[in-house]
């Protein structure tokens, strides 16, 4: 874990820091000045008791067969005056009735799933219905903004409306609703669950976490989620908003996975109480500026108590240990400098080190069929051979144009490239000429008739920057070439104009749109550590070669300075704890595409910036 900057840190959206809280438990105990005293920000575990629930009692210190002393607990008994767990969970509730729709969610409804049915509560079929739409819900919304997910969500339950229909839909009627969502693993899981759901569970959704996650795609928090909000059971969902709103209300910096945070039972009614965290950490306690002073929690909060005290008189920090024994010393934290310009609630929780990215290459060939005796050239006639992806891996079992993975051992060149693209797809078309267009006249074997070079394309996914290089191929012969009898179930012929219903991850769309003369995002964006002889930081420019003679025609430079932030395949923002912002010198438009079908704004200015909105990752299992 690594102590966030200053420079992406802010304690409130407001300049005013309130005073120091007298009133809060581990003030009165004197705890926080001592904290703040400390150069590693020592404590005992009984900082954190501030909040006195029946759920949250200690275990019991029993000694070992062996005789040794335990391992020390983080859970200590409360301390005085501490603050009754259900007075801040009905803030916390009673602020969220009054903001639930703001954000419109559609899978947001008033259902009580604790009342039976004989009571006038849902039926059988309703509760497992509604743990359907959940299910969907929160499976969308991993690494997905809310706005682009509600548009997706309404088309997908007019489209698979039941847990049924959806577990009967084909792979490519499942991967088409999903097409520009982004993971589609995400939409794979989701019917291979309802599948499971069918077969092992009669068609009814599964009420426990322990039969949720026996479902294909279900992980602890959504098994949590779904059982908590749709059948009100008690079950703990942690995800990034609410580990953002737990860590500085507990103060506790724990250098462990989010769900180790709160693994504990909840108060009823437990589907208000989560999705009121995560609300709370999606709009009040944000990544950066969050806004304290009007948080329901804001007296509750010690990582804000903290800030409000150290704002109004810094202690000087020593090394003493503020306890009597070291032994009663919290072992859940991760020390750290309180006296740093660093430290701002948004300390809490702490982050991690991210990997370095990937960057590879990739070559894609686009290989057309026209008819050799139409003498028709037009999209209406030709067809283009795809291949389906693996069924598992990146975009598992999508269907793109044949593509081969470069070695990343060295960089790679147009002649290295030609010479992968050429073994790949013979191994596709055994009767297939070399890339070469001849003038010969035509066979019943293949010919080539033309051959282009597009140019690149940048496609940024959560953990590699992968750049496909484009070469165009037209083939003419009486018939379609002949694909290769073990690869019948994996590659197929499409007619042209069903290319783009057709392919549906974004880089094969991508290579799509150049194919067609456009310039979508990453056109021209090449990887900038893939050493001598390979792309550089400016396009590459491609080539034309025409047959019977036709002369090379050089393809325009696209000089976009644009820095990619990180996106999942389709092109949603992946950013786990701060905004993006991105900068385009010298333009004298930009076009922001904010949400798909909602809304397009364009700054006329001549260094516009273009601000992308947070998304937080809900799900480990996501990916």
């Amino acid at each position: 874990m690594a102590p966030k900057s200053s420079a992406a840190s802010s304690s409130s959206r407001s300049s005013k820091i309130a005073p120091p809280n007298a009133s809060h438990p581990a003030a009165r105990a004197g705890l926080i000045d001592a904290a703040l005293s400390s150069r590693q920000h020592a404590h005992p575990a009984s900082y954190h008791s501030f909040i006195s629930s029946k759920y949250l009692s200690p275990p019991t210190s029993s000694s070992s067969a062996r005789g040794k002393r335990p391992p020390p607990s983080p859970l200590a008994p409360p301390l005085p005056d501490a603050i009754p767990a259900s007075v801040v969970q009905e803030r916390l509730i009673r602020w969220f009735e009054g903001v639930k729709t703001d954000r419109g969610m559609p899978w947001r409804k008033d259902v009580d799933a604790r009342i039976a049915e004989k009571d006038g509560g849902m039926t059988t079929a309703q509760r497992s219905q509604r743990g359907y739409e959940v299910w969907v819900s929160e499976i969308m919304l991993q690494q997905t903004q809310v706005a682009a997910v509600i548009p997706y969500y309404n088309r997908w339950l007019t489209l698979f409306p039941t847990i049924a229909s959806l577990a009967s839909a084909s792979d490519d009627a499942v991967n088409s609703a999903w097409k520009g969502l982004g993971y589609y693993s995400r939409a794979k899981r989701l019917l291979e669950g309802a599948k499971r759901v069918q077969k092992e569970f009669k068609g009814r959704m599964p009420e426990t976490v322990e039969d949720l996650l026996k479902v294909d795609g279900i992980g602890p928090y959504s098994a949590g989620a779904i059982s908590s909000i749709a059948f009100g059971k008690r079950a703990p969902m942690v995800d990034g908003n609410v580990t953002r709103v737990l860590s500085p209300n507990l103060d506790a910096s724990p250098p462990v996975s989010a769900t180790d945070i709160n693994d504990k039972p909840l108060l009823n009614p437990p589907g208000t109480f989560n999705q009121a965290l995560m609300e709370l950490g999606a709009t009040v306690c944000t990544p950066r500026n969050p806004d304290c002073g009007s948080c329901c929690l804001k007296d509750v909060c010690l990582g804000y108590a903290e800030v409000r005290a150290a704002r109004a008189a810094k202690p000087t920090p020593t090394e003493q240990v503020p306890v009597a024994d070291i032994e009663d010393l919290c072992t859940v934290c991760t020390p750290f400098d309180p006296s740093s310009s660093a430290f701002e609630v948004t300390q809490y929780p702490q982050s991690k080190e991210k990997k370095a990215v990937r960057e590879e290459e990739t070559v894609v060939g686009i290989v057309e069929w026209t008819c050799s005796t139409s003498g028709e050239s037009k999209d209406g006639s030709r067809k283009v051979l795809l291949v389906k992806r693996p069924e598992k891996g990146l975009l598992a079992g999508l269907w793109e144009f044949p593509a081969l993975d470069l070695p990343t051992t060295s960089p790679s060149t147009p002649a290295s490239r030609s010479r992968s693209l050429q073994s790949h797809l013979s191994s596709l078309i055994p009767t297939l000429p070399p890339l070469t267009p001849s003038s010969s006249p035509p066979t019943t074997s293949p010919t080539l008739t033309s051959t282009s070079s597009l140019g690149s394309v940048l496609q940024v996914y959560s953990h590699q920057k992968r750049l496909y290089h484009i070469t165009r191929l037209i083939f003419s012969s009486p018939c379609p070439p002949i694909l290769s009898s073990t690869l019948t179930t994996k590659a197929k012929w499409v007619d042209a104009t069903q290319v783009e219903d057709t392919v549906t991850g974004g880089a094969a769309g991508k290579c799509w749109a150049v194919r067609n003369g456009k310039k979508p995002e990453g056109f021209g964006v090449l990887l900038s550590n893939l050493g001598k002889g390979g792309p550089g930081k400016k396009a590459a420019a491609g080539g034309t070669k025409k047959a019977n003679g036709g002369t090379a025609k050089r393809r325009r430079k696209d000089r976009s300075s644009e820095e990619e932030a990180e996106e999942s395949d389709d092109g949603w923002l992946v950013s786990d704890d701060e905004e993006v912002e991105v900068v385009r010198k010298k333009a004298k438009k930009t076009a922001v595409k904010v949400v798909e079908e909602v809304s397009v704004v364009e700054v006329k200015t001549e260094e516009p910036r273009r601000k992308r909105p947070v998304i937080v990752v809900s799900d480990s299992e996501s990916e």
